[in-house]
C-alpha cells in the first residue's frame, strides 16, 4: 500500500515544576543537551544542532531506525503539540512525522509531505500492514492542500488530541478531524519520527508540548539544587560512557563504552572498562578490561560484589569467551584476570524489549531487571527474582503499578541497605527523557514500596539520566547523563532524603593461621542469633583479601573455609550501630593436623556462668561436623580465663565452661571418649592482661587435635 521507509527521534521533555500549561518549548536557540546530535559512519544520515534549528539529512535511499529520547503525557488528558518543518530537498513521499504509541504493537503517525502537497494519518500494525485514517482522493494516499507549502518553505503543524476527537491542522487549516476513537489503542504520546523514501534534508524548529499535568513529584530536600560535577576525560571520551558501577569500597570504577577506536570489537558495540581511584575526585586513565568479558558483541556490567571478586554481566557466554546469547552471567576473580562468565539461570526468563538493565541486592538472593514481557504495564517495567537454594533464581514477577508506569522503566539500582531502590522512567512527570526517582522498600515482599521520588533539577537535566550507583559510604553517587549530548559519567552528592541507611563494610584478608600465607577461601555470612545464612563472599587468590557489606541492627558471625582447614569463625555485633563504618579483621585458617590448636571464637556464656548461649550453637556445630568427618581425631577443649578474680575460681569457671562444650558436643553423637577437657584458668593467656582488649583476647576456648 503505501512504501516507507522510517527513521524515529523520540523527543526529550523539559517539564515544569508546577502545573503550567506548556510542558516543553524548544526553539533551539542554544543545545541543552537533549537530542542527540551525531553522524553515522556509513554517512547514512547527519543531524545537528545548527544556526538556531535542528537539522537533519538522509542521504540514501535506505532503511534507518533509531529512537532517542521520550516526552511524558498523561494519556487521560488533552495534549496539543506543535511544531515548524522546512524541508530544503525530498520527494513527493518523504515525510515528517509525530508518532505515538499503541497497545498491542501499534505506532499512530501524523505526517507531513512537503513535496507531496499533503498529510497522511494513519497506523502500521503489529501484522506489519498499513493503515490510512485521513480522506484522500487519489492513489498516493495524502489529503492534498493548498495550505501545505512545498521544499525550501516553513510549514506549522498542529496536533490536537482530544477526548472526543483529533485534529491535525497544517498553517492553521484544519486538514484532519476524526473521532479519537479511530486511535483506539493510543497509549503514550512519545517520538517524532522522520520517513523518507529518498534523499532529503529538513529543519524542525519550534516544538512546542502543551498539556495540564500534575507537579513533579519531587523528593523534600532536592530544593537544595543538588548538582552533577562530570568526570575527566580519563574516563570520558567523545563515545558514550555509561552504565557506571562503583565498587563497595569506591576504589574501582566499572563502566562500558561505546563508539570507541579502543573497543576489543567493533568501535560501535559496547566494552567495559574499569579506573582505579587516585583521589576522592580522580581516577586513573580507564583501562580496557579485556577479554574474556569482552568480546566481538555488546559487553555490560551490571554488579560487583562487595568482596570485589565476582563481576555480574549482561549476556550469556560460550566456552570460549564468544557472545551465547541474552540472560545473564557471573565472572570471578582468577589469579590473572577474570574468569570466563558462566550463566546465571532465572526460570521462565524471556525479554521481548530491546533493551535491559539489572541490579543486584548486596547478599546476591535478589535480582532486580528492567525488561519487557507480556505482562508489563508500559513499554518497560522493573521485575524481580530471589534465588534459590540451588543457586538459580524464581521467575520473574512484576514489581507491580506502584513502580511500573506506562513509560520506560530502567536502571535500576538497589542500594547497599538493600532496602533503597533508584531507577530511571520517562513515565512520570519529570525534567528530562527519563529521570531518576528513588523509593524505599516497605516490607518483605519486595512488591511493596513507597512513593517514587524524583531527584530534583540539579541532578535531572533535560537530557537522560540513568544508571545510578553508590558506594557503601553513601555520600556519594555517580550517574550516566546526555545533559551535554552523548552519555558522560557525572559524580554528584546524594540529596539527604534520598540516602540509604547505613551499612557497614567489614574487610580483611583471610591467612593460614600457621604459615601466615594468603589463602583464596569461601567466607559465610550468617545471624548469628538464628544461624540464618545472609550472604557468601569469597577472598582473593592474589591477595587473600576480602570485603562484605552488613546492614545495621542485627548480630553476624562469619566464617572462613576450605579443605583441609578449620572454618575459624569471627563475629560483630551492629545492632547498635546508626552510622556508616568500616572494620578490618583478619581471618585465619588453620590446617587440620596433629598438634593444631584452633581457637573457638563463636563460643558465649554470660558473666560468670558456664551455659552455652543459644549463639554458640552454631560454631560448636561445625566442630561437630568436623569430629564427624575425621572418625579417629581425638580433641582436648580448653578453657580460659583473664586475671581478674581468684585464680581458683578462673580455674574452675573455664573447667565448668568447656564441660558445656563437650556435653553439647556428647548429646549430639559425639562419643565422649574422643574429647577431653582442661580448665586452664588465667595460665596460659595469648595477650595483656592490662587492657580490656588483651583480656577479652584471653578469655577463650580453644580445641587441640590430639590424633588424627
Amino acid at each position: 500500500m503505501l512504501k516507507k521507509i522510517s527513521l524515529l527521534f523520540l523527543l526529550t521533555s523539559f517539564r515544569l515544576l508546577c502545573q503550567e500549561n506548556t510542558v516543553y518549548e524548544n526553539n533551539f536557540s542554544r543545545d541543552i543537551g537533549d537530542w542527540s546530535n551525531s553522524k553515522w559512519d556509513d554517512n547514512t544520515y547527519y543531524r545537528q544542532i545548527k544556526d538556531g534549528k535542528f537539522w537533519f539529512e538522509h542521504r540514501e535511499a535506505k532503511h534507518v531506525y533509531t529512537t532517542y529520547k521520550n516526552l511524558y503525557i498523561d494519556k487521560e488528558k488533552d495534549f496539543t503539540f506543535e511544531y515548524d518543518i522546512t524541508m530544503t530537498e525530498g520527494e513527493p513521499f518523504t515525510g515528517v512525522s509525530i508518532q505515538l504509541y499503541g497497545q498491542n504493537g501499534y505506532y499512530y503517525f501524523f505526517e507531513i509531505k512537503p513535496a507531496g502537497g499533503g498529510i497522511w494519518v494513519g497506523t502500521y500494525t503489529k501484522e506489519g500492514k498499513w493503515e490510512s485514517f485521513n480522506k484522500y482522493e487519489s492513489n498516493d494516499y495524502l489529503t492534498k492542500s493548498k495550505a501545505v507549502k512545498g521544499l525550501n518553505q516553513n510549514n506549522h503543524c498542529k496536533i490536537q488530541f482530544g477526548k472526543d476527537r483529533v485534529k491535525y491542522s497544517v498553517n492553521n487549516e484544519v486538514l484532519f478531524n476524526e473521532p479519537t476513537s479511530v486511535f483506539k489503542d493510543f497509549y503514550s504520546f512519545s517520538n517524532f519520527a522522520i520517513r523518507s523514501g529518498g534523499v532529503c534534508k529538513f529543519s524542525i524548529d519550534n516544538i512546542i508540548f502543551k498539556q495540564d499535568q500534575q507537579a513533579i513529584k519531587l523528593l523534600q530536600d532536592s530544593v537544595a539544587n543538588y548538582k552533577k560535577i562530570r568526570l575527566s576525560d580519563k574516563i570520558n571520551t567523545s563515545g558514550a560512557d555509561r552504565t557506571p558501577v562503583i565498587s563497595a569500597d569506591g576504589k574501582t570504577l566499572y563502566f562500558i563504552r561505546m563508539w570507541y577506536d579502543g573497543n576489543t570489537g567493533d568501535r560501535n558495540f559496547d566494552d567495559i572498562y574499569y579506573s582505579k581511584t587516585l583521589s576522592d575526585t580522580s581516577w586513573e586513565k580507564a583501562t580496557n578490561i579485556g577479554k574474556p568479558l569482552n568480546n566481538s558483541g555488546h559487553n555490560s556490567i551490571i554488579a560487583c560484589t562487595s568482596d570485589n571478586n565476582f563481576l555480574y554481566l549482561l549476556n550469556t557466554y560460550n566456552a570460549d569467551g564468544s557472545l551465547k546469547g541474552g540472560g545473564f552471567s557471573i565472572s570471578q576473580r582468577t589469579g590473572d584476570g577474570w574468569s570466563v562468565p558462566v550463566d546465571v539461570k532465572i526460570d521462565d526468563y524471556y525479554n521481548t524489549g530491546g533493551s535491559v538493565e539489572a541490579c543486584l541486592s548486596t547478599d546476591r538472593n535478589v535480582f532486580i531487571y528492567a525488561i519487557k514481557r507480556k505482562e508489563t504495564y508500559g513499554l518497560n517495567d522493573l521485575y524481580i527474582s530471589f534465588k534459590k537454594n540451588d543457586g538459580s533464581y524464581t521467575a520473574p514477577k512484576n514489581m507491580g503499578e506502584k513502580i511500573n508506569s506506562w513509560g520506560w522503566e530502567t536502571c535500576p539500582f538497589l542500594a547497599p541497605d538493600n532496602k533503597t531502590l533508584y531507577f530511571s522512567t520517562d513515565g512520570r512527570p519529570g525534567f528530562g527523557a527519563g529521570d531518576i526517582f528513588v523509593t524505599k522498600r516497605l516490607d518483605d515482599t519486595w512488591l511493596n514500596w513507597s512513593e517514587p521520588l524524583n531527584l530534583g533539577k540539579g541532578i535531572n537535566s533535560p537530557g537522560a539520566e540513568g544508571f545510578f550507583t553508590i558506594p557503601a559510604s553513601g555520600n556519594n553517587a555517580y550517574v550516566a547523563s546526555t545533559e551535554a549530548g552523548t552519555y558522560d559519567i557525572y559524580r554528584l552528592e546524594i540529596p539527604k532524603k534520598a540516602k540509604p541507611e547505613p551499612v557497614v563494610i567489614f574487610s580483611g584478608r583471610v591467612l593460614n593461621g600457621k604459615t601466615k600465607e594468603y589463602i583464596s577461601s569461601n567466607i559465610e555470612i550468617n545471624d548469628l542469633i538464628d544461624n540464618k545464612q545472609l550472604a557468601l563472599a569469597v577472598s582473593s587468590p592474589q591477595d587473600g583479601s576480602y570485603s562484605v557489606l552488613l546492614t545495621m541492627g542485627k548480630k553476624y558471625s562469619f566464617a572462613a573455609s576450605k579443605d583441609g582447614f578449620y572454618p575459624v569463625s569471627e563475629n560483630i555485633d551492629l545492632s547498635t550501630i546508626k552510622e556508616y563504618k568500616e572494620y578490618k579483621k583478619d581471618l585465619y585458617l588453620f590446617p587440620i593436623e596433629k598438634g593444631q590448636t584452633v581457637k573457638l571464637n563463636n563460643i558465649f556464656f554470660d558473666f560468670n556462668k558456664a551455659e552455652l548461649k543459644e549463639e554458640s550453637f552454631h560454631e560448636l556445630n561445625k566442630l561437630k561436623d568436623l569430629l564427624t568427618k575425621n572418625q579417629r581425631m581425638k580433641i582436648e577443649i580448653g578453657g580460659h580465663t583473664d586475671n581478674v578474680g581468684d585464680d581458683d575460681y578462673n580455674t574452675k569457671l573455664s573447667l565448668s565452661r568447656v564441660a558445656s562444650v563437650k556435653e553439647y558436643l556428647v548429646k549430639n553423637n559425639i562419643a565422649k571418649e574422643r574429647i577431653s577437657i582442661n580448665g586452664y584458668g588465667e595460665n596460659k593467656p595469648t595477650d595483656t592482661n592490662d587492657t580490656e582488649e588483651g583480656r577479652a583476647k584471653n578469655r577463650r576456648v580453644e580445641f587441640k587435635i590430639l590424633e588424627l
